[in-house]
């Protein structure tokens, strides 16, 4: 559901389409999964790519996914040495991380309360860019009303891994706190209760139609 509201938002970020699919084996049914795109062609998709052999994907854990992500753990210590209150330092941080694309991950995964929002992560880099963001697959977004998503990505003491110490870093500065700001508007308009509501009950009815009578 959150996939598909993506693609109604105002915020580009690459997601995996899925479906749900029934599952047989020896003519046994197994249940309901879901059959999930490639993370790599979901980041193709996105960026309209026709040869993916340029392309590197790590994950949260700065682990390669696809390609050679070996360059993003060396980006991310340099980053921790930056000083984000400096103009220049600023530039650095684009040079290496896609600023624009990092703060519409945490938008995104906000807006829907994602509450394992660092795990919701993936990384990517064309050639010799910056890397970007890709988000996960929301499987804990809406986990609970009284989750607090805002508040986590800004609590720096909680911060363990280099996403979630850079979104708490970034945070503590004016200009990156009012582009997560601008962002989380933008959603609250684009995608307002009544539009929720409707995506809501397509996916449970999308569900219900594939489930054995």
């Amino acid at each position: 559901m959150c996939c598909n509201l993506m693609a109604q938002g105002p915020l580009a970020v690459p997601v995996r389409a899925q479906e749900p699919v029934e599952v047989y084996l020896n003519d046994e049914y197994w249940g309901l999964y879901t059959r999930r795109e490639a993370i790599e062609d979901a980041i193709a998709r996105f960026e309209g790519l026709e040869d993916i052999g340029t392309l590197n994907v790590a994950d949260t854990n700065q682990n390669t996914v696809f390609g050679d992500a070996s360059g993003l753990s060396e980006a991310f210590q340099r980053i921790e040495a930056l000083d984000l209150s400096r103009e220049e330092d600023q530039q650095t941080l684009n040079e290496l991380l896609d600023t624009e694309s990092f703060l519409n991950w945490m938008a995104v995964n906000a807006y829907f309360g994602t509450s394992n929002l660092y795990h919701e992560v993936f990384f990517y880099q064309m050639g010799e860019g910056p890397w970007k963001c890709a988000t996960g697959d929301f499987a804990y977004a809406f986990f609970a009303a009284s989750d607090n998503s805002i508040g986590r990505l800004v609590k720096q003491d909680q911060a363990n891994s280099g996403a979630s110490l850079l979104a708490s870093r970034m945070l503590q500065e004016p200009v990156y706190r009012d582009g997560l700001l601008a962002r989380l508007g933008a959603l609250y308009q684009a995608l307002p209760t009544p539009v929720m509501q409707a995506a809501v009950d397509a996916e449970s009815a999308r569900i219900a139609s594939v489930l054995p009578a």
